[in-house]
């Protein structure tokens, strides 16, 4: 009898014990959860945002508090946290000293990877249930001179047009065959079906718009349905560039557009005496602006400033030219003697005539609401100009 009632006493106590152990690690997961929660959010707010992650110096200790450092964004939106979540940071100085407390910029990759996983998943879902789809690519090269293919979809998703970004995929050749293998690999990649394309837009490069070997060319052995559009946008590019740099008065008048901004605009002493000279009718100095290497249709805002203070600008020159240095006199006089000839002038009107016209369609074309019917109509009234 005595053993059986010990016995007994020592299962009450072993179940005992082990129910103690059950709610301590249920409480222990459930605590652990809540704070990884609010790392991921704090995570995904950057990258919602779009800011960088990382700080000059990451130091971990004492995110409660405020630092002297620049942590960065994603440390000092956790010490933010902390001052409305006062748990927060006895667990951030707790897993700390036990060396888990994932916030090491190893830990953010994974986690980041992992939501980059989850919203590909979510694309890849609806485009499924639009069944046909449409292929966007583009090739560009990153600071460290890589050549990267930049990926996108298009479809319907609930009865709304997307276009979304699904990846940047490394390529050591730009030719037809091999971006092909690669298009076809990443469409495989997201498990969708290579015959529900619909259509393909890239640019008029020989490598993809070629009709024996280029990729436009190639898709349809594997997607017949899919059509090629070279990118309206591009085309105007394209149409713009050769008119301008084709034209003497209109290419040379560019240059000097441009000449000015690098003259004035690159150093603060120009800048402030072109900024001082009062014009009647006009209080504030409109800043000359930059042309951009590949976008044509923006030259237009680099000549609208050029005109709009070509008032200012002469005078500028004109007391710039007295200048005692030798090189900004006379860089000053060959820039006056320049936009004060007939030929200049005659440029930038007819620049003016062609850039005001060509941006506003460069700009709906590029637009996230286009109708192609207004795209064309668009298009036609332009050519009747």
């Amino acid at each position: 009898m005595t053993k059986w009632m010990n016995a007994k006493i020592n299962a009450k106590q072993k179940y005992t014990i082990i129910a103690e152990l059950n709610s301590k690690h249920k409480l222990t997961v459930q605590t652990n959860r809540k704070y990884l929660k609010v790392i991921i959010e704090c995570l995904m707010f950057t990258a919602q945002q779009n800011i960088s992650q990382r700080g000059s110096d990451e130091n971990r200790h004492n995110l409660g508090k405020i630092s002297d450092t620049n942590r960065g964004n994603f440390l000092e939106l956790l010490s933010l946290r902390c001052r409305d979540l006062p748990w927060l940071a006895n667990m951030l100085t707790e897993k700390l000293g036990k060396h888990t407390q994932w916030t090491s910029p190893t830990v953010q990759n994974e986690l980041l990877s992992i939501l980059a996983d989850h919203v590909l998943q979510r694309i890849v879902c609806d485009v499924k249930e639009s069944k046909k789809f449409s292929i966007i690519l583009d090739e560009t090269s990153d600071i460290s001179k890589t050549e990267q293919v930049a990926l996108c979809l298009s479809y319907i998703a609930n009865g709304t047009k997307k276009e979304t970004f699904v990846g940047f995929y490394e390529t050591k050749s730009t030719e037809g065959v091999v971006l092909y293998e690669l298009v076809k690999q990443a469409i495989c990649d997201l498990n969708l079906n290579l015959e529900n394309i619909v259509g393909q837009c890239f640019d008029g490069a020989a490598n993809m718009s070629g009709i024996h070997k280029g990729l436009a060319a190639r898709m349809k052995e594997c997607s017949p349905f899919a059509l090629y559009i070279h990118c309206y946008a591009h085309l105007l590019n394209l149409a713009i560039q050769g008119t301008l740099t084709k034209i003497e008065p209109l290419r040379k008048a560019l240059g000097q557009v441009q000449s000015l901004y690098n003259f004035i605009e690159t150093s603060t002493k120009r800048h402030a005496i072109i900024s001082d000279i009062k014009i009647e009718g006009k209080s504030i100095f409109k800043t000359l602006k930059s042309q951009s290497v590949t976008r044509w249709a923006c030259h237009w805002e680099a000549v609208k400033a050029v005109l709009e203070e070509l008032e200012r600008i002469v005078k500028a020159l004109l007391t710039l030219s007295k200048d005692k240095d030798v090189k900004t006199y006379n860089d000053s006089r060959s820039l006056l003697l320049s936009i004060c000839d007939f030929d200049f002038i005659i440029g930038l009107c007819v620049l003016k005539v062609i850039l005001l016209n060509t941006s506003s369609l460069s700009s709906y074309l590029q637009g996230k609401n286009i109708d192609v019917l207004n795209a064309r109509r668009n298009a036609s009234s332009l050519l009747k100009l």
